[in-house]
């Protein structure tokens, strides 16, 4: 990567949600800033109206409450605004290709192509051996900004920081045997419905028909948890014409994700098969629509609303 690329002209983006699942939960704060030869430009930010009360937990994290919310715009309000605030510049921001893009995606229901910089994979590559590599935890270890941590606004100057901290790691002297321990992580509630189908015994529904559209004859891979049971998903599926795989390949065309437990995928909170996507599409060898359970369920009206007409 060269980084005077991403550098002369790029904007750093980052949000606070309810919580990790796009399905489920709602972005409360957006803010994005432009930068030009290192100097900060503009400042786009926003509370966002969401679509549920904000846990007390999330508040006590973000200190975000529901009166902050109460008349902010909602998440399609924001959409023009935001996408010509960003335009074509190169993306900057902590575990973006894993939270904050394909969040910002599935509630604006359209796709971001700009170019991606993830601060999160660059600093497990400068700052090798770290027991944490949490926004936070690495600002309390580099001393990268005064800011407070789990505010949009101010996470921004602080992943600015950080950007440039991995462009120059030789300057930041780290004692591993000195750190701080990493933080805790609370194990997430199990949904009540397990994951976990054998594709190969879903079979089309007897009687249907499946039309041609955006499913028919595609290659569809589920992960994560959904809302319904993953048989029911895949069924929907494959009575739409969809061909069920349970592994990622370049020529799957459809991977749709549920809510992950990140005390199984990680903290960047991505299974294995959504990281080979995203793989697979960076280079080049695929293009995989990477969508929410939401997205799935509307493609799927939309097939059928289309083979009525």
């Amino acid at each position: 990567m060269k980084f005077e690329q991403v550098l002369h002209r790029y904007v750093v983006l980052d949000i606070e949600t309810t919580g990790f699942s796009r399905e489920s939960d709602s972005v409360i704060e957006i803010a994005a800033a432009t930068y030009d030869n290192g100097e900060k430009t503009g400042v786009f930010q926003s509370f966002v109206c969401p679509n549920s009360p904000i846990p007390s937990e999330i508040t006590e994290l973000t200190s975000i409450c529901q009166d902050d919310v109460a008349n902010a715009p909602s998440i399609r309000e924001l959409l023009v605004p935001f996408f010509d605030f960003i335009g074509d510049r190169p993306i900057v921001g902590h575990n973006i290709t894993t939270f904050d893009i394909p969040f910002l995606c599935c509630k604006f229901e359209r796709r971001i192509f700009n170019d991606l910089y993830d601060t999160l994979p660059l600093s497990r590559n400068s700052f090798p051996g770290l027991p944490s590599y949490s926004l936070t935890y690495l600002n309390s270890v580099l001393h990268l900004s005064d800011g407070s941590a789990h505010r949009a606004i101010t996470d921004i100057d602080t992943t600015n920081a950080l950007l440039y901290a991995c462009m120059a790691p030789e300057e930041y002297t780290i004692n591993l045997s000195d750190l701080p321990a990493a933080p805790v992580r609370k194990r997430p509630k199990k949904s009540k419905f397990s994951p976990s189908c054998d594709h190969r015994t879903i079979t089309p529904t007897p009687g249907s028909s499946p039309c041609s559209g955006c499913f028919s004859g595609k290659i569809v891979v589920f992960t994560g948890t959904l809302s319904m049971p993953r048989a029911e998903a895949m069924q929907k599926a494959v009575d739409a014409g969809a061909i069920l795989r349970n592994s990622i390949s370049a020529k799957t065309a459809y991977l749709v994700v549920g809510s992950q437990d990140k005390s199984i995928v990680g903290e960047d909170g991505m299974s294995s098969k959504e990281e080979l996507a995203y793989a697979l599409n960076q280079s080049g060898k695929a293009n995989i629509q990477i969508i929410c359970e939401a997205q799935f369920l509307a493609l799927l009206q939309e097939q059928k609303e289309g083979a009525v007409l």
